[in-house]
């Protein structure tokens, strides 16, 4: 197995980079289910982004930091319970203000 991988636009990544790469991609991704499931009042395809999340929190976690220093661990999963906390916080305020319109809207 190679330990580095060549990408256009960014040339020769290391191993480490590339999975990390990767779990920002598979974020983004994520992310557009959880908005497009929110934009169209899909509730599984919100709840497969959430799902989605989950899978890339657990890779972020068990595989991505796995070879960090023990100081950059810690570091990441303090961030990691932070971006969380924050990310639930924005999803009922979103769940909120659209059960608020849709609300409206029948009324």
């Amino acid at each position: 197995i190679a330990s580095e991988a060549s990408l256009p636009f960014l040339g020769a990544v290391d191993h480490r980079t590339g999975a990390g790469m990767i779990s920002a991609i598979w974020s983004v991704q994520a992310f557009a289910l959880t908005l497009f499931g929110f934009r169209g009042s899909n509730k599984p395809l919100r709840v497969m982004g959430l799902v989605f999340f989950g899978v890339v929190l657990a890779k972020v976690l068990l595989v991505d930091t796995n070879s960090l220093p023990r100081v950059h661990r810690i570091l990441s999963f303090i961030a990691s319970g932070f971006l969380m906390l924050l990310g639930s916080w924005i999803y009922q305020r979103v769940a909120r203000k659209a059960a608020d319109e849709k609300g409206a809207e029948t009324s």
